[in-house]
């Protein structure tokens, strides 16, 4: 019998470390067959499938890292070649399931398949911060080849059918994967059982995760959906949770037969539930409580234009409930920051300064990217010319000038979203950005201004690529005679140059007051009928501090009084 791995003694014991069990997920294991065209070729602790055809061939996970050259031994010791592998699935996104998948993705050519969660992850190499075990899950190296699945989509390669289905809840990602096997003229409902069970990292709360208030709602329907489902032979992504070696152990005289077991996902579900329940009494007594934001809610949204995954943030007025009015809308970048910032700053008018509430929606990074990679990619309105940069992503090059098509995500898909889900006075939209959320704000503004009725930026980055929008400014004027918006410009007076430095359109040389003064003298010069712009330099604030006035004072210019 195999030895018990990380996951199986936390089970039973509630605690084990990464390096404890890394060790055993890397053990030696000789393939075997399991049923028909379907073959084991993972290791001694973690699964890895093979689905094999005379068209190609697919792979279901790719071990940990270090996992791929016995994976691939394994698949070429059972006759096959690993070129011939069309199509890598995962089962979800952490390290020791897909952290060997790049490697055998560069082996065999193959396009890597995934749930949107999972896909995220796996380009970028980054671990997704809403998950329970987050800070103890590994980096990995990017995968660019990656396409992301629908939940019960069908991936077809000849004769090969197979089923996506989603059990998110382990991770967001979490994917369990189902098709047909024959042999001896029987035909076998076969199930790859992604993890269901609810763990998190120590220190962390499962059930009370504010960056995945779902977890629990998921692991259960989950639980539910692999209970379920059409299943005579099962393998899970650790072996051993679905008594993979005990069945393999009777092979030698019952044949493939031996790991036909009918109750398999039903039993498999059943022990999920149960770790559930302990997780579940665990955090009840001893878990201390996370701080909740009231009448907020969280939305995934997949970008069509993009092909990126990412969130909207929503805070509902108070009175929200309790009325049947329209509200004016902020959309809010940067909203790791920006959302509690601006959700607080709009309930505090409404409350104490007699402004109308709002509906606040805080815009996020690309799930699976850092804060950095995602707002210098998204934010930016071209590639710079003249300065460098390095990525801070390892494995990724430092990419930039995506906010032409960062903006029609924003207006043609999560505006429309919030239009046709909230009470939202879709004639009120105030879009809200600083330094370079300012910037993007500026690249709507210059190309579809139409987007938003107000504008609230505060220190907008104008010497971003040797100062372009100053050259688009330009541009729009010798093409347009008006320019439909109002626009509140905000900056600390700190944000000028040292004393004695000349001042340049570069970031160690800007003059960030000077700069606004100058782009909003030119909106000015043009006098556009529709638009309308004011600015205000607020004294010792620099920009780190500067925000929250700009905001304050861009809504009491943008709201109206309630009473």
């Amino acid at each position: 019998m195999k030895t018990t791995i990380c996951l199986a003694l936390s089970l039973a014991l509630g605690a084990c470390t990464i390096d404890a069990g890394a060790a055993d997920w890397n053990a030696p294991q000789d393939p075997f067959p399991l049923y028909g065209n379907t073959y084991y070729v993972g290791t001694g602790g973690i699964s890895a499938v093979l689905i094999t055809s005379p068209a190609g061939h697919i792979l279901i996970d790719g071990g940990p890292p270090g996992a791929s050259n016995q994976i691939a031994e394994h698949v070429r010791k059972l006759g096959f070649k690993v070129e011939d592998i069309r199509y890598i699935l995962n089962g979800h996104e952490h390290f020791d399931h897909a952290g060997g998948i790049a490697a055998l993705q560069k082996m065999s050519g193959a396009t890597v398949l995934a749930s949107p969660a999972s896909a995220a992850v796996l380009r970028s190499g980054q671990p997704d911060e809403r998950d329970a075990q987050y800070p103890g899950l590994q980096a990995m190296t990017p995968i660019a080849k990656t396409r992301a699945v629908r939940d019960g989509e069908v991936v077809k390669l000849g004769p090969l059918a197979v089923t996506a289905r989603f059990t998110p809840g382990h991770t967001p990602g979490a994917t369990t994967w189902t098709w047909r096997a024959s042999e001896g003229g029987k035909t076998m409902n076969i199930v790859y059982g992604d993890s269901v069970n609810a763990l998190a990292a120590d220190g962390r709360s499962f059930s009370r995760n504010p960056l995945y208030p779902n977890a629990r709602a998921d692991v259960e329907r989950s639980i539910a959906t692999v209970e379920t489902l059409d299943c005579d032979v099962l393998v899970s992504a650790h072996p051993e949770l679905s008594d993979l070696w005990e069945k393999k152990a009777r092979q030698a005289t019952l044949g493939n037969a031996a790991f036909v077991d009918r109750d398999g996902c039903r039993k498999y579900a059943a022990k999920a539930r149960a770790y559930l329940a302990k997780t579940m009494a665990a955090e009840s007594d001893t878990a201390p409580s996370a701080y909740l934001l009231d009448d907020t809610e969280v939305r995934d949204v997949h970008s069509q234009a993009l092909n990126r995954d990412y969130q909207v943030f929503v805070a509902l007025p108070e009175s929200y409930r309790s009325s049947a009015r329209r509200y004016p809308v902020l959309f809010v970048t940067d909203a790791a920051y920006g959302f509690p910032v601006a959700r607080s700053i709009a309930q505090r008018l409404s409350k104490h300064a007699g402004l109308e509430e709002a509906i606040v929606v805080g815009l996020s990074y690309a799930k699976g990217d850092s804060a950095v990679y995602s707002r210098r990619r998204d934010y930016t309105p071209s590639i710079p010319r003249t300065q460098s940069y390095a990525s801070d992503t390892p494995g990724r090059a430092v990419a930039f000038g995506e906010a032409q098509t960062y903006g029609a995500f924003i207006a043609d898909e999560v505006v429309p979203l919030i239009g046709s889900h909230y009470r939202a006075d879709m004639r009120r939209k105030i879009f809200v950005g600083h330094s370079y959320g300012s910037l993007l704000g500026l690249q709507i503004l210059l190309t579809r201004p139409a987007s938003f009725e107000h504008y609230i930026l505060g220190s907008p980055s104008l010497w971003f690529d040797r100062g372009v929008m100053f050259d688009r400014e330009k541009a729009y004027a010798q093409a347009h005679k008006d320019m439909t918006a109002s626009v509140f410009f905000g900056i600390g007076g700190l944000e000028t140059l040292a004393a004695g430095k000349k001042r340049s359109r570069s970031e160690e040389d800007a003059d960030m007051v000077a700069d606004l003064r100058e782009f909003d003298a030119a909106l000015k010069s043009h006098r556009y009928p529709g638009l309308a712009t004011r600015l205000e330099v607020f004294a010792d604030e620099d920009h780190a501090s500067v925000f929250p006035l700009v905001l304050t004072h861009g809504l009491r210019t943008y709201l109206k009084k309630a009473r």
